[in-house]
Parts: structure tokens; C-alpha cells; sequence
């Protein structure tokens, strides 16, 4: 069963075969001063996503009721800031079929190589960037599912970060950013930054179907984009 520790046991052993990759240059292809981008440069978060990256034990009981709930039929998924992948390969081994997007960098290269070496053939990965006209997909592109976990609180534009996943697909499930309690010293904020509360208006007031969940302290958001 793919979880958290298999995650990173395969990480390990592919750090093994090319222990190199732990050195690769810090990405430089975002701009910090971009409003219109996700993520800003960071090699903190960079760094993060080379083993030490801290998601997953908060979310799996989260994304184990996302499984029971989801229909039989097969789903097309993005999971947005995937990192190494342990929130999306979940559904993976369960044969629905995902997209990892994310800074080019250790973690794609890491699922690139998990790709072949487990024969998973329900899974690509995308590069930040690669989604057409400012991540605006045509209707027929778009995702039954989007995964945002752990990811938002590495922008510094929360509403703008909504509006964006609109572009992506039909259903979204994430998880909210600690911005009461935490704030990434790497990421820089504009005046869009916003708390808890906001963002839980916005989301009610913006989208249908919502529902909101706290599991082991973290809260997290289902909806459908109207």
C-alpha cells in the first residue's frame, strides 16, 4: 500500500541510484515579482522538497475519505505542488490517472523515475509553466479532480490561487494554509494575503457544494467550481 513511508522509502533508494540529484541548481525559471505566478523562487521550499518535505502525515486521513467517496469510474486528476508525490500517487494506486505538476526539479525527476521503475502508466508529470495561456485550459482539457495540498501557503496570493485552480477542472479538494499561525519568511506577500476566515467566505460565497472538514487540527475544503 502506497503511503507516506513507501513514499519515502523510494525516494531513499532513488537518492541511492543518483545521489547527485540532492545538488541540482535551484529552479530560476519563476519570478518573484510576478503576481500572475503559483509559486515564487525559494530555495528553502526547493530544498524541502529533497526528502525533508513535511506533507502527507497530516493529510492521509484526509485523502483516505476522498477514495471511499470517489465513484468507481476512473478519474483524471492534477495534483497542483505535488512535491514527491504522496498525496497523488495514493490515487495512482488506485488506477485513476494523475497528473503531478510542479517546480522542474528533484520531485518530477524523483516520479519520473518512480514512473518506469514501478510501471506506473496512469501518471505524467508536468512542469510549472507547461499548462497553455497562463494555466487556462480548454474545457475538454480540464480535470475531474484537482489536488491542492500543502501548496497554498507557498504562494503569496491565496484568492489568486482560487481563481487559478477555476481554470484547472470540476472538483477541487485542499487543504488551508497555516497563514494565522505561519508565514513561509521565503514567500513574498502582496495584498492579497489574506486569514482563514476570508478565505472560507470567499469559497462559500465563489462555489457550490462546499464542505468544510477539520482532521488532526488541519482544515481542509471540498467544492465544485459553478
Amino acid at each position: 500500500m502506497i503511503d507516506y513511508e513507501w513514499v519515502q522509502f523510494q525516494f531513499q533508494e532513488f537518492t541511492n541510484v543518483f545521489p547527485e540529484i540532492l545538488n541540482m541548481p535551484e529552479s530560476s525559471i519563476v519570478d518573484p515579482h510576478d503576481k500572475d505566478t503559483t509559486y515564487y523562487k525559494s530555495s528553502k521550499y526547493l530544498y524541502e522538497l529533497s526528502g525533508q518535505f513535511h506533507t502527507s502525515h497530516f493529510v492521509e486521513k484526509y485523502i483516505d475519505e476522498i477514495i471511499v467517496d470517489l465513484s468507481l469510474s476512473k478519474k483524471n486528476i492534477i495534483d497542483v505542488g505535488c512535491a514527491l508525490g504522496h498525496t497523488g500517487l495514493k490515487f495512482v494506486e488506485r488506477e485513476h490517472f494523475v497528473t503531478f505538476y510542479d517546480f522542474p526539479g528533484i520531485g518530477l525527476a524523483f516520479l519520473e523515475w518512480l514512473k518506469i521503475d514501478q510501471g506506473f502508466n496512469n501518471m505524467i508529470t508536468k512542469p510549472y509553466g507547461s499548462l497553455n495561456d497562463k494555466f487556462k485550459l480548454d474545457k475538454e482539457d480540464k480535470f475531474d479532480i484537482i489536488l491542492a495540498f500543502d501548496v497554498m501557503e507557498h504562494t503569496g496570493n491565496h484568492l489568486g490561487f482560487l481563481k487559478w485552480l477555476e481554470h484547472l477542472g470540476n472538483k477541487v479538494y485542499l487543504c488551508f494554509p497555516y497563514v494565522d499561525e505561519y508565514f513561509p519568511p521565503y514567500v513574498p506577500r502582496i495584498d492579497e494575503w489574506v486569514d482563514t476566515d476570508t478565505i472560507i467566505k470567499v469559497i462559500k460565497r465563489r462555489y457550490k457544494n462546499v464542505d468544510f472538514l477539520k482532521v488532526d487540527g488541519r482544515l481542509y475544503a471540498e467544492y465544485e467550481i459553478e
